[in-house]
């Protein structure tokens, strides 16, 4: 069981809301808890009260979700979801009707590339124990 409040084991950052609801119901027969970080299934207040409140094993999220629970919402505070235990980022490589993935679609391309930057690579720099990975 997982234990660290704030920062999942897994991470699965999906395409869209849609998307990310089809990867869940995929692992739903694993009977894993997982945050739903996305627009489509709970306010950011829900969801920000929930990680800062319970620990999660796995996570799926969009890009823009994800950046936003990943930033302090005051200067020099604590942001409500974090990388520091964090083991496996998963970018789902999932081709939808127009042909983007997470990674090149313009709407979360920026979003996806500014998360890696910022909150994922200083962690890959710290230590030895976070991957990133395609699916």
């Amino acid at each position: 069981k997982w234990k660290p409040i704030g920062s999942p084991m897994v991470v699965i950052l999906c395409l869209s809301a849609r998307r990310a609801v089809a990867v869940l119901k995929d692992l739903a027969s694993f009977k894993i808890r997982a945050a739903k970080l996305f627009a489509k299934h709970m306010e950011i207040e829900q969801q920000k009260e929930m990680i800062e409140n319970q620990a999660f094993g796995l996570a799926v999220a969009t890009p823009n979700r994800l950046k936003i629970l990943s930033e302090p919402e005051e200067k020099g505070g604590k942001a409500p979801i974090y990388f520091g235990k964090t083991q496996l980022i998963l970018l789902d490589s999932h081709v939808n009707q127009k042909g983007f993935t997470v990674c090149t679609l313009p709407d979360t391309a920026p979003d996806t590339m500014s998360l890696l930057a910022k909150k994922v690579l200083p962690q890959l720099k710290q230590r030895k124990d976070i991957k990133i990975a395609f699916f």
